[in-house]
């Protein structure tokens, strides 16, 4: 029991690691998209657009990249545990033991998943909107 117990603590720090990247990765897209689109955001800011459009519309980008990206990786995450699962219920009749099964995955846990990755990517994409929305303004002033 011990020895499940670290490979939790073990597969948990792992999985903190890949959020912490995945967040990196939100973050710098949406930095990137920024700098891709200064005219974009030149143009709206000139047509009365405000630092909260600007920054709702680049939060909006990373709810959809955050929602898409839960998406995807709980089907596959489901799917990854549900093929492992037969996999050893397979080898373990196969040797003459009981077969296990793991169960049903509980509703909550996608759903969960899902939400979580939504908030991260919102949270990841705070400053790339804050620095979209400022950009433009100060190259403006500057520019005068």
């Amino acid at each position: 029991m011990r020895y499940l117990h670290s490979v939790d603590i073990v597969l948990g720090a792992i999985g903190s690691v890949a959020i912490a990247i995945a967040c990196l990765a939100i973050a710098n897209s949406l930095l990137a998209a920024g700098r891709e689109r200064q005219r974009e955001i030149a143009i709206l800011k000139a047509i009365g657009a405000r630092h909260r459009d600007i920054r709702r519309w680049f939060l909006f980008e990373a709810l959809i990249v955050g929602t898409i990206g839960g998406v995807i990786g709980t089907i596959a995450g489901i799917g990854i545990a549900e093929t492992v699962a037969a996999t050893v219920d397979g080898y373990l009749v196969s040797i003459g033991q009981a077969g296990i099964d793991l169960g049903a995955i509980p509703a909550w846990i996608p759903l969960a998943g899902v939400g979580g990755t939504a908030l991260l990517a919102l949270i990841a994409g705070l400053v790339p909107a804050e620095v979209a929305a400022r950009r433009m303004t100060q190259e403006a002033v500057s520019a005068q």
